[in-house]
């Protein structure tokens, strides 16, 4: 019997910006952020059901149907993480948010890359890589998280 390789999973709870917690932070980078985030929260659940399957029976990393629907999932994680890179300038009062944003986006990158080569070579070792990229997304997150509450 083959072992089982269990792959972590994002943290679903994603920060957002809420109108009343930034009132007086009026700007387009408030506009641009919470539906980047947004987004990101959203095609992360889309990665987490796709890891989950993959959890469930690592035999999926050759099944042709799960490769598509995952290269689909990351496709759109990806673009999530280039929305966040390409945020409006933050100002003074939001900078902090705006490096927790940047550093994910440039950590969704590279988890994404990591998966499509995973995929590519159905190399299921490279998953360690991958839970590396994870934590240091789910660690991000948890920052942003503790920047906005500190703005409020």
């Amino acid at each position: 019997m083959k072992p089982t390789i269990q792959i972590q999973k994002l943290i679903p709870v994603i920060a957002l910006i809420l109108a009343f917690v930034l009132t007086s932070c009026g700007s387009d980078y408030v506009d641009a952020f919470d539906p980047a985030m947004t987004s990101f929260n959203d095609t992360a659940a889309g990665i987490n059901a796709q890891i989950e399957q993959l959890n469930q029976d690592n035999d999926l990393l050759g099944d042709s149907t799960w490769q598509d629907e995952t290269n689909s999932a990351l496709e759109a994680f990806d673009n999530a993480g280039k929305a966040l890179a390409s945020l409006p300038e933050a100002s003074d009062e939001l900078a902090e948010v705006d490096g927790f944003a940047q550093e994910l986006a440039f950590e969704t990158n590279l988890f994404v890359n990591t998966y499509y080569s995973m995929l590519e070579n159905q190399d299921i070792s490279l998953i360690d890589q991958a839970n590396s990229n994870m934590d240091n997304i789910n660690s991000l997150i948890d920052q942003i998280n503790n920047a906005i509450n500190e703005l409020e």
